[in-house]
């Protein structure tokens, strides 16, 4: 069976706000009878006075989640943090006030949040899971269940039923993404996939330079530096290799680079996608400064096919997201203070 985490809704929803259909009602609040459309779901009652694990912490509508669900979310997030910042994860500093820690209760607000609200509308698609694949997450999570620690499973509040729980409302929700894109047709131009690898020479006019200084030539000193371009091309077209040529001449980082459209100026690609293999360019004026071009292989197959698969999946999402929009705003969500 396929890992299912709740990082799977970070692909599909972590890029946007759920606050677009979301509001956290405190006792401050007033007049919320008001504020609220009639046809919004109305949330349930969250836990205000003392957390245990069964305490309703987040209400979506009527979908309520508990404490002990909201832990076991920090508890997987905490196994992934590990991996790169080792121990006491939770106690690293992410601005002023904030800790890692209480960074992730925000993130975890707000994945319960769009779990709940997708598995809410996955009964209207008709979406659910088969026996089968029910009983498969729950074997996975049993066996998942006795690799936790006794320390992390008592801190966490982990039981294997909440476990099992939280990953088929995530196996669903990954689902209705699956469904959501099932009828999207995305159409991607070969020239936003292309991806070129070229040598370069830069001679640099303005910006910021490697040492992180600003540079910005006078009139006079760009057309000195157009006539130092036009001196190397000369003498890059008589070199027997042009990349080490270039990497005693140039002031880029680089000599030699494979990227697409989007990732270098404009000047810059449309005079690389212009060449063909073993080409040189002519002087390229762009804003930055001028470049001296050889085409090295004019798109990277392997590469391009990558970015094809990247684009689609930017489609997908977009599109799963702005279908997730409208759905956010059928439903008022309530948030206990006790977690924030």
């Amino acid at each position: 069976m396929k890992k299912l985490m709740m990082i799977v809704i970070c692909v599909l929803c972590l890029s946007f706000l759920v606050s677009c259909g979301k509001k956290e009602n405190t006792e401050e609040e007033t007049g919320l009878e008001e504020q609220v459309s009639g046809d919004v779901e109305r949330a349930g009652d969250v836990e205000e006075n003392e957390l245990k694990p069964d305490s309703i912490v987040i209400a979506v509508g009527d979908e309520e989640a508990t404490y002990s669900e909201l832990m076991v979310y920090m508890y997987i997030l905490k196994e992934k943090y590990q991996d790169t910042f080792g121990d006491g994860v939770w106690d690293i500093k992410v601005g002023e006030g904030r800790t890692l820690r209480s960074e992730t209760i925000t993130q975890v607000i707000d994945l319960i949040t769009k779990v709940k609200i997708i598995n809410r509308e996955a009964k209207d698609l008709g979406v659910s899971l088969t026996s089968d694949e029910t009983e498969d997450i729950r074997r996975y999570c049993e066996s998942r269940y006795e690799s936790i620690s006794e320390d992390d499973k008592k801190q966490y509040l982990i039981d294997a039923d909440i476990l099992t729980r939280v990953y088929c409302e995530n196996e669903i929700a990954n689902k209705v993404y699956d469904t959501c894109i099932g009828g999207v047709d995305t159409v991607i131009d070969n020239d936003a996939i292309r991806q070129c690898t070229v040598q370069y020479i830069y001679l640099q006019t303005s910006g910021i330079n490697q040492s992180g200084v600003k540079v910005t030539l006078s009139e006079k000193n760009i057309k000195k530096r157009y006539k130092e371009a036009k001196k190397l091309r000369k003498e890059a077209l008589a070199s027997e290799d042009f990349y080490t040529f270039a990497q005693a001449n140039t002031e880029a980082e680089k000599v030699q680079i494979t990227f697409g459209r989007g990732d270098m100026s404009e000047e810059f690609t449309n005079a690389a996608f212009a060449l063909s293999k073993g080409q040189f360019s002519e002087v390229v004026t762009a804003p930055e400064g001028f470049y001296i071009i050889y085409c090295v292989e004019e798109n990277n197959e392997e590469l391009a096919i990558k970015k094809k698969e990247e684009l689609i999946q930017e489609d997908w999402k977009k599109n799963f997201e702005a279908r997730y929009a409208v759905w956010a705003q059928e439903f008022e969500v309530n948030v206990s203070k006790l977690i924030l």
